[in-house]
């Protein structure tokens, strides 16, 4: 645990409905180390986002332990829960959800609203990003002004203002075309180049190949684990 970023010990999810108890997760192991980047595959339904979320401290499980950065979450009030997510975990959307009255750099700015800094600094870093993301021209352009593609740029510059050890993308290409689709992926390999772990959602195989590890769920249980590819290459 000591050399995970996030490790889950034998976690349960379930949901009570009208039709009874679903079992979303059973018994699920998982540690993500510092500087790891896998990829969770399987059918709709297998359990991938719920996995996602209890990874990312957004939701709880119903029996077992999840850490972050060594520390366990899962008993944690939501008062001492919410700085670990909002200072290392950061998440990218299948949708970008982004606030449409703002520019792209004030969208990128919104988590700074949770964190102490020089403002002129912060804003610095925010520029920083977008320039790294190719959106340096498009700052003060509104959401509607932006493409598919762009406005998933915004989002993954956004998930990186507070620099956190681990990124969480779910289906981040799922809305877009097969070119932008690389891009988007080219930015989460160069963000996990760069020391962060990133733990992705996808049903492409494509682009699950291009992960260090490759993780298959299917009915709540995690069905395989293997290295899709040792190092990203250049």
């Amino acid at each position: 645990m000591a050399e995970s970023i996030a490790f889950l010990h034998n976690v349960e999810k379930s949901y009570f409905t009208a039709g009874g108890t679903v079992a979303a997760l059973s018994k699920v192991t998982l540690e993500v180390g510092h500087s790891d980047y896998l990829c969770l595959m399987g059918p709709s339904g297998s359990g991938k986002t719920t996995l996602l979320n209890i990874l990312g401290g957004i939701d709880r499980p119903s029996a077992g332990e999840v850490f972050i950065d060594g520390q366990r979450i899962d008993t944690l009030p939501e008062r001492d829960l919410l700085p670990i997510r909002r200072t290392k975990v950061a998440y990218v959307f299948q949708e970008a959800r982004l606030m449409p009255s703002l520019t792209a750099l004030e969208n990128v700015l919104l988590p700074s609203a949770f964190a102490s800094g020089d403002e002129k600094q912060i804003r610095e870093r925010a520029l920083a990003l977008l320039e790294k993301v190719g959106l340096e021209k498009r700052a003060h352009h509104l959401v509607h002004q932006l493409s598919g593609g762009e406005a998933q740029r915004v989002c993954i510059a956004r998930a990186l203002l507070n620099r956190p050890a681990l990124i969480l993308a779910d289906e981040p290409t799922g809305n877009l075309d097969h070119a932008t689709r690389l891009e988007i992926v080219e930015l989460l390999e160069d963000i996990y180049e760069e020391g962060s772990s990133v733990v992705m959602v996808t049903h492409d195989p494509e682009l699950a190949r291009r992960a260090r590890r490759k993780i298959t769920i299917r009915d709540g249980r995690i069905e395989e684990q293997e290295a899709a590819r040792l190092a990203i290459q250049d």
